[in-house]
């Protein structure tokens, strides 16, 4: 009875250790198929329910896009006969006239006639194109201020010459004559011109040919819109 006894509780010891071993390789099943990578699954999920849904251009409404030849075995991905392209830049319009580019745009050539056109006007313009045979309104015959030089003549017929120099920034138009004052015969030359920019010089040839009043006959005025420069003219 003894022994039985004994055996019967080997029998139930061993029955435990195995349906402990049993719950645990469950376990360690379980877990392993929980840590299982996502992917494969969700991929084979995806393609289920895609097989599922209705046809997608049935569903919108309308045929989707598509590029030209596509499914028809006829397009060329690489350019050649039977190439076209599925986007067009916004310059010009796919098969419209072309353009020709001298380099020079339209607005730069017409911006230089207008201002050729303008260099070419009839009243005084830089540069002095166009000279003026009149006085122009700016220019003062009455000497005063300080006076440059002083020319002396000892016969009728001689001529001397004085010159001037810019001191503005700008090309300055001039304009030559003399003083209302003036008595005898008088030339310059150059009467009208223009003014080099700031250091530009200019010379006159003046000429007495007569019938001025013995001593201080007058005066040569040249002047611009910003100087006045003033010659005394002394005669026998």
């Amino acid at each position: 009875f003894l022994q039985q006894a004994v055996c019967s509780t080997n029998y139930l010891h061993s029955s435990s250790i195995m349906a402990r071993s049993l719950c645990v390789a469950l376990a360690l099943f379980a877990g392993a198929d929980a840590f299982a990578p996502l992917a494969p699954r969700a991929l084979r999920s995806l393609s289920a329910l895609s097989s599922q849904m209705p046809d997608a251009e049935k569903d919108l409404g309308f045929e989707a896009w598509k590029p030209p030849g596509q499914g028809s075995g006829q397009q060329d991905y690489h350019g050649g006969d039977g190439y076209s392209a599925t986007d067009t830049a916004d310059f010009f319009e796919e098969g419209g006239p072309s353009e020709t580019f001298t380099g020079e745009s339209s607005t730069v050539k017409q911006e230089g006639d207008k201002l050729a056109a303008l260099m070419q006007t009839d009243s005084w313009t830089i540069g002095g194109r166009e000279a003026m045979s009149d006085r122009p309104q700016w220019f003062d015959a009455t000497a005063g201020g300080m006076v440059e030089a002083t020319l002396a003549y000892d016969r009728s017929g001689a001529s001397s010459y004085c010159s001037v120099t810019n001191d503005a920034m700008s090309y300055e138009d001039f304009y030559a004559d003399f003083s209302d004052a003036t008595t005898g015969d008088w030339s310059v030359e150059p009467r009208t011109g223009t003014l080099d920019r700031r250091g530009g010089t200019q010379e006159f040839e003046v000429t007495y040919k007569g019938g001025g009043a013995s001593g201080t006959a007058g005066h040569l005025i040249v002047q611009t819109e910003e100087d006045k420069f003033t010659f005394e003219l002394v005669v026998p």
